[in-house]
C-alpha cells in the first residue's frame, strides 16, 4: 500500500487550532500569524473536499469531520513527541527544553544563548513556545501561572514606555510632549490597555488610544516599529538591546510598571543542567538590569 504524502505543516496547524478551537490561539502556540493558520486549514479543506471548521461571528467551531480528524491527530502528535523524547533519553543527549514567551525569547533570550553554550558546550537549550499541556524542563512565563513547577524565580519586572526608531523624531508633528502622540500612529498588540493606561499616567486626556494598527504577531509588531510605521509601547528589558544600540529611542519620562517574568522549574532528570541554566540566566538578567538602569531612570 502506497502512503499518501502528508502536509505536516498544515496538519500541525489544524491540530493546534482544533485543540484550542481558535485560530488565534493556535497561531500564538506555533509562533505564526492567524492568517498562516487560516491558510493551512483552508488548504486541508480544499484537499479533503470538506469543511473542518464552521466560521462563526466570534470564532470558529469544529464540524463533525473536523472532530473526527482532531481525534486522530491529537494522539498522533502526542505520540510523536513521546517518541522523540524517548530517543533523546536513550542517546544521553543533554538537552534542556525551555518554554518561553515569544517576545522575550526572540528579543532577549535567543541572542544570549551563545554565551550559555560557551560556558556549557555539552548542554543544548531548546526554546519552545508553550501551551498549558506541554511539559518542558523549565518555563519562562509572563504574569502568573499556577500549574507549572514549584521552584520559581523572578527574572525581572516590566517597565513599559513608548519607544520608536530615531527617524520618527524628525517627523511631524514634533514629539515634544505626550499629547503630541495624537498625531502619530500608535502600534498595538491585541490589547489597547497599555496605551490607555500610559496616557492616564502621563496626565493626558482626549487622545484616541484606539486609532492605531493592531498586530497579533510579535514579529509583525516589531517589524512595523523598526520600519518607522508607528510608535511601540515596549518593555525596557525585552527591547533593551534595541534601546542601547540606538535602534529605538525612548519617548518621555513617564513609565508603567507591568507584570513580572518568572522562571519556573519542574522536577526533572535534567536537574543539574537546569541548575546551571538557572544560575546563568539569573546572572544575565542582573547584568542587563544594571545595563538598563540609565534608560529606565531618565
Amino acid at each position: 500500500m502506497t502512503r499518501m504524502t502528508l502536509n505536516l505543516y498544515a496538519l500541525r496547524a489544524f491540530e493546534a487550532a482544533a485543540r484550542h478551537e481558535s485560530f488565534k490561539e493556535a497561531a500564538v502556540e506555533l509562533a505564526v500569524t492567524p492568517v498562516a493558520v487560516t491558510r493551512h486549514i483552508k488548504w486541508l479543506e480544499v484537499e479533503f473536499g470538506v469543511d473542518l471548521f464552521e466560521r462563526l461571528h466570534r470564532g470558529v467551531r469544529l464540524t463533525e469531520a473536523g472532530c473526527e480528524l482532531r481525534d486522530e491527530l491529537v494522539p498522533a502528535f502526542e505520540a510523536m513527541v513521546r517518541g522523540v523524547e524517548q530517543v533523546r533519553q536513550r542517546s544521553g543527549a543533554r538537552t534542556l527544553r525551555i518554554g518561553c514567551e515569544t517576545a522575550f525569547a526572540k528579543r532577549w533570550l535567543a541572542p544570549r544563548l551563545d554565551a550559555f553554550h560557551a560556558l556549557h558546550p555539552d548542554i543544548h537549550v531548546e526554546l519552545e513556545l508553550q501551551n498549558e499541556n506541554d511539559e518542558p524542563d523549565g518555563l519562562i512565563f509572563y504574569g502568573f501561572r499556577q500549574k507549572f513547577g514549584r521552584d520559581r524565580y523572578l527574572l525581572f519586572r516590566e517597565t513599559v514606555f513608548p519607544m520608536c526608531v530615531p527617524a520618527l523624531l524628525e517627523a511631524e508633528p514634533p514629539l515634544k510632549q505626550p499629547s503630541d502622540l495624537e498625531g502619530h500612529c500608535l502600534l498595538h498588540d491585541d490589547s489597547d490597555d497599555w496605551w490607555q493606561r500610559w496616557f492616564e499616567a502621563a496626565g493626558v486626556s482626549g487622545v484616541k488610544a484606539h486609532s492605531a494598527e493592531t498586530f497579533f504577531s510579535h514579529d509583525r509588531l516589531y517589524e512595523a516599529a523598526m520600519e518607522g510605521r508607528g510608535i511601540l509601547m515596549g518593555d525596557a528589558m525585552v527591547y533593551g538591546d534595541d534601546l542601547v544600540a540606538g535602534r529605538f529611542v525612548r519617548l518621555f519620562s513617564e513609565t508603567l510598571d507591568g507584570n513580572q517574568f518568572i522562571f519556573a522549574l519542574r522536577s526533572s532528570r535534567r536537574r543539574r543542567e537546569l541548575d546551571l541554566f538557572l544560575a546563568w540566566i539569573l546572572d544575565a538578567c542582573k547584568t542587563h538590569r544594571a545595563r538598563m538602569k540609565d534608560v529606565i531612570e531618565i
